[in-house]
């Protein structure tokens, strides 16, 4: 079974830690082999700003990019997993997590980041959110003037 992707037109990624772009022009590549293929839409910028989750997920993707360093990387994702585990409520939530170290542990890392967006978008919610709330709240000073 090959591994087929469609790439849009200047659309970049990452093959087995090589970064590529592709042309002007739509286009379709047929992997007949195994190689570790991240889109530059799945990839997180280390640098960033992360959240929990998002250090989990770039736990994951490192493994992926970076196979010669895999026994550190499942620590550190071990570590954030457990670390987030500890803090968080949300039922739904710790069970992604559950669900995507049950996955790395079977060396399934694609559907671990599947399981991880999920988390990302939760923490997105929240911080959106919390956004929103603050940005209604009556400034202090204009209830005291009152």
């Amino acid at each position: 079974m090959s591994l087929r992707i469609k790439l849009a037109p200047y659309e970049r990624f990452v093959v087995n830690g090589v970064g590529m772009q592709n042309g002007r022009y739509r286009s379709e590549l047929q992997f007949h082999s195994w190689a570790n293929v991240l889109r530059e839409k799945d990839l997180i910028d280390p640098a960033g700003d992360l959240t929990p989750g998002g250090r989990v997920y770039l736990a994951v993707q490192m493994m992926i990019l970076d196979p010669s360093g895999h026994e550190a990387y499942v620590a550190e994702f071990e570590h954030r997993k457990n670390e987030l585990l500890s803090v968080n409520l949300n039922p739904d939530i710790n069970a992604c997590l559950e669900r995507a170290g049950d996955l790395v542990a079977g060396n399934d890392l694609y559907k671990a980041l599947g399981q991880l967006r999920s988390v990302i978008k939760f923490e997105q919610l929240l911080l959106n959110h919390s956004r929103l709330r603050e940005a209604m709240r009556v400034p202090e000073r204009l209830m005291a003037a009152e």
